[in-house]
């Protein structure tokens, strides 16, 4: 069988799956909630990066995330009432619905916080999902694929493995949504390969680097335009998020 050939039966289990359940319960989403972060913390590895690093970039996003998601959920299930609405005496309400079976695709640069987060939030909303990470990072998608099954059948979460040809399969599926981080080049040829088969997709690419101007002067700039830079996190592992701030009279 082909790399797609494999994945397919993959996501069509998982969509058979949702369709003879339906939307899962409250309870049923803690579960498989409870589940993923058990997965997420019995996979955490700081061998190679600096403890720190790994903790507040990687681990504690995801399980904060999950957490948050956990604490929520009942309250974001609930149908929303449309104010004046009502024909008839019958009011409309707005109800969110899970789509069906997701996709995740992640970067390389923080592999486990960028792909757990999306992936917790459709399991949340009560989707099947499928995970792959970057081919850049076959380490972290190895040791996260054995905790996963570890932890679910195969129908609800499983995480693909998986080189190029894995990715590039991936991204062919006829996913009900899907999901991807990474680089703006291979952002675009993720569109295409879902457009072919009308996926929604999300893209989340690297490249963007915000500027605010404002009339209001920068206290202490010996310059009349003086930028001022947040960087979150770089040591040459990760992003290095720019913001400029430049008052609107200068040139």
């Amino acid at each position: 069988m082909s790399e797609y050939d494999v994945l397919r039966a993959v996501l069509d289990a998982q969509r058979a799956a949702f369709l003879r359940e339906g939307p899962p319960s409250a309870e049923v989403r803690r579960n498989r909630l409870d589940r993923f972060q058990v997965a997420v913390l019995g996979a955490a590895d700081f061998g190679h990066r600096p403890d720190a690093f790994s903790l507040m970039l990687e681990i504690m996003t995801a399980v904060g995330g999950i957490a948050h998601l956990h604490d929520n959920l009942e309250e974001w299930m609930a149908p929303v009432p449309v104010p004046g609405s009502e024909q008839a005496g019958m009011p409309t309400t707005i109800d969110t619905v899970p789509l069906g079976v997701v996709g995740v695709a992640g970067p390389w640069n923080i592999p486990v916080g960028l792909v757990i987060q999306p992936a917790a939030e459709a399991l949340a909303a009560g989707n099947r999902v499928m995970i792959k990470f970057s081919d850049l990072v076959p380490q972290a998608g190895a040791v996260l694929a054995r905790a996963v099954d570890a932890e679910f059948d195969a129908e609800e979460l499983m995480v693909v493995d998986g080189g190029v040809d894995t990715a590039v399969a991936f991204s062919d599926l006829p996913f009900d949504h899907l999901l991807f981080t990474g680089s703006t080049a291979v952002g675009r040829a993720v569109q295409r390969a879902a457009a072919a088969n009308l996926v929604p997709v999300t893209l989340e690419l690297g490249g963007k680097n915000p500027a605010r101007t404002s009339a209001w002067p920068l206290s202490g700039s010996r310059s009349p335009a003086r930028p001022t830079v947040d960087r979150r996190a770089s040591a040459r592992t990760t992003c290095s998020c720019r913001a400029t701030a430049l008052p609107s009279s200068s040139s």
